[in-house]
């Protein structure tokens, strides 16, 4: 379970970080929303940020950002907001420090679509099973989404229930549970199959990063 941090001056976002990581992170911006805590944004939450002004990637962003700030006050830290964006595929924030200019504030890590190397899988490594090794570094980058993924597989409400009661509510284990249960069900489980289910619930950035950390 993640564990709150302590509130200060050096880790209080100001407007100009949100603008900051808005610009760097306008192509993912909802696999950010999709794990920031204390509470992530669900898919149905982020059509409202696609409405303004500025319909722009990176006003989309901003506006998740700005809402997500006013929501929880004191606790949207920039410790917060690191842990978000390493988990959605982008290197972390540097922290404010009072008195100190702004840092270039995030830079991410390369997609299929930005990069040939990195983050992009072949046909051959897209159609090859998915291992138990890389569904638990996917568990653990993606958990915060798990009854999401758990139904877009294929449970119903009342089996995410039971394996939420069967491993005390930790969303990882839910989630490897799911992953096991999933594998034994499908014939084929394949990488490309675990990333279309991601990538239908906001997080296929954070699972890519996940998966390439195994490639």
């Amino acid at each position: 379970r993640t564990q709150r941090v302590a509130v200060d001056e050096e880790t209080s976002l100001q407007p100009c970080d949100l603008s900051d990581v808005a610009r760097s992170i306008t192509h993912g911006w909802k696999d950010v929303a999709g794990v920031l805590e204390p509470r992530p944004f669900y898919k149905n939450e982020l059509i409202k940020f696609e409405d303004g002004d500025d319909r722009s990637e990176y006003g989309q962003a901003l506006r998740m950002l700005q809402a997500w700030t006013e929501e929880h006050n004191d606790k949207a830290t920039a410790d917060c907001l690191n842990q978000a964006m390493t988990e959605a595929g982008f290197r972390s924030l540097p922290i404010r420090k009072k008195g100190k200019q702004s840092k270039a504030a995030t830079e991410r890590m390369p997609t299929v679509c930005e990069s040939e190397h990195s983050m992009e899988f072949t046909s051959n490594e897209f159609d090859t099973e998915v291992s138990d090794l890389q569904l638990s570094s996917i568990a653990g980058a993606v958990r915060r989404r798990w009854r999401d993924i758990g139904l877009r597989l294929g449970f119903s409400l009342e089996e995410l229930a039971d394996f939420e009661k069967r491993r005390d509510g930790s969303m990882y284990d839910c989630l490897l549970d799911i992953f096991a249960a999933w594998k034994q069900r499908e014939l084929r489980s394949t990488i490309g199959a675990i990333l279309n289910v991601c990538r239908e619930a906001g997080v296929e950035g954070a699972a890519r990063a996940a998966l390439q950390r195994n490639k």
